[in-house]
């Protein structure tokens, strides 16, 4: 008499294949996601850092310069770290994330561009010059997946800038909009940031009423000129704005 147990006999289920299981463990360490919360934690700390090189150069305060300087660097590195990973996984998924208004990529490009005045080596550090050529990298894959929008950097100039943080086209980050307004605003953007530097280099123009007449006369050019070609060729107009 052998003892019965409660319980049903199954058939024991096959393994997946040694092949297939291992596919699927390679895809997965091969394939970082790509964290947008975490991207825009990174980058919020790297502008904070730049800002901090900005005000320690404004004082000239040369010990606080070399701490901000160097603070910034430690900013950097993980953003620096994150995207090289980022930029070996799902092209897709890193093109959702710093495509459609290009605001996480044109963040970083702005901060690259306009933190001037690094020591040499801070400067040649590896940290920076990578973060560099990370976000090169992502511009590639951005225009290969067709997800690149070529932006104008606008400078905080004047009133001719608008108050507060502007998407390179000149709406605020985060602004929605068709793809025809927004290529409408980068348009307007581009004439009024010309603008601007026409203006500026007009300011040796003799006062009174012929300089007042020469600089409209030449502010009506500019833009009749800009328009012009923004509407012929688009691309080849945001060639001349994009660093």
């Amino acid at each position: 008499n052998g003892l019965q147990l409660g319980c049903h006999s199954r058939a024991p289920r096959s393994p997946a294949p040694p092949a297939l299981f291992g596919q699927r463990m390679i895809q997965a360490a091969a394939a970082p996601s790509v964290d947008a919360c975490h991207v825009d934690i990174l980058i919020a700390r790297l502008e904070a850092a730049a800002e901090r090189v900005s005000r320690s150069r404004s004082a000239q305060r040369r010990t606080a310069t070399e701490a901000s300087q160097r603070d910034l660097l430690k900013a950097a590195e993980p953003l620096r770290n994150f995207l090289q990973e980022a930029v070996k996984g799902d092209r897709a998924q890193l093109a959702e994330v710093f495509g459609g208004s290009c605001e996480r990529f044109w963040r970083i490009r702005f901060v690259l561009a306009e933190t001037t005045g690094l020591s040499a080596i801070h400067a040649a550090d590896q940290r920076w010059q990578h973060l560099q050529a990370a976000i090169l990298t992502i511009e590639e894959v951005l225009k290969e997946l067709g997800k690149f929008r070529p932006r104008v950097l606008l400078r905080q100039c004047g009133s001719q800038a608008s108050k507060g943080a502007l998407e390179p086209g000149g709406l605020p980050w985060g602004a929605s909009g068709s793809e025809d307004e927004l290529g409408a605003s980068d348009a307007e953007a581009e004439a009024e940031a010309h603008q601007v530097g026409v203006q500026s280099s007009l300011e040796s123009t003799p006062d009174g009423e012929d300089g007042e007449r020469r600089r409209e006369l030449v502010g009506q050019h500019v833009r009749r000129s800009i328009c012009d070609l923004s509407a012929a060729d688009p691309a080849l107009m945001a060639s001349f704005f994009t660093p």
